[in-house]
């Protein structure tokens, strides 16, 4: 699909993988979607702001120098970002936003909340319930790199790579244990 023009009205269905649409990338003022497995959305924009539609599944979207604004099939529910990562989430009757970095919000009517980076918030489109109801929840560093590797490492940036850790290991029956060393000649041996 390189180098193809995509334009406002698009409509984009996942199912067993993701799709990653980048624009302007050569430009160095790159935008970024993500679509999720089993993701459906329309992709729309204009001159100033991305504005994709989501209606199952999961959004990431990068909005370069700009802002961007996701909305949903609730008309006055909207997700925004500007000045980088976020990612939007249906689960059931929850749209849950992930602040990955920049500013996110999420504006349902008159009733708005900013969510920090590395939190995120539900709102119940049935119950009409924000989850936390006093704010944002933090991620935790499972949660980041979870979507990390969701996306093909999109995130790579913001979500470092896991730092590898010894594993300590039992020599014979009774003894404790010990981290393996790298002079250990003969490990549970007699020197």
């Amino acid at each position: 699909m390189k180098g193809q023009q995509i334009k406002p009205g698009t409509e984009i269905s996942t199912g067993n993988s993701g799709v990653r649409i980048v624009v302007g990338e050569i430009g160095g003022n790159g935008v970024m979607y993500w679509f999720g497995v089993n993701s459906t959305g329309t992709i729309n924009f204009d001159s100033t702001m991305m504005k994709p539609v989501l209606k199952s599944g999961a959004l990431y979207i990068e909005p370069g120098s700009g802002g961007a604004e996701v909305h949903f099939t609730q008309p006055d529910i909207v997700a925004t970002v500007s000045g980088s990562r976020m990612i939007v989430e249906l689960k059931g009757n929850e749209i849950l936003v992930y602040c990955f970095e920049g500013k996110c919000g999420l504006q349902v009517g008159l009733d708005a909340k900013i969510i920090p980076v590395m939190n995120f918030i539900s709102y119940d489109i049935v119950t009409k319930q924000w989850t936390p109801s006093s704010g944002a929840s933090e991620m935790s560093y499972d949660q980041q790199w979870s979507w990390n590797v969701s996306c093909g490492y999109c995130m790579a940036a913001v979500v470092p790579s896991p730092t590898p850790t010894i594993t300590p290991v039992r020599l014979q029956s009774g003894e404790p244990t010990k981290k393996p060393q790298n002079n250990d000649v003969n490990p549970g041996g007699t020197p």
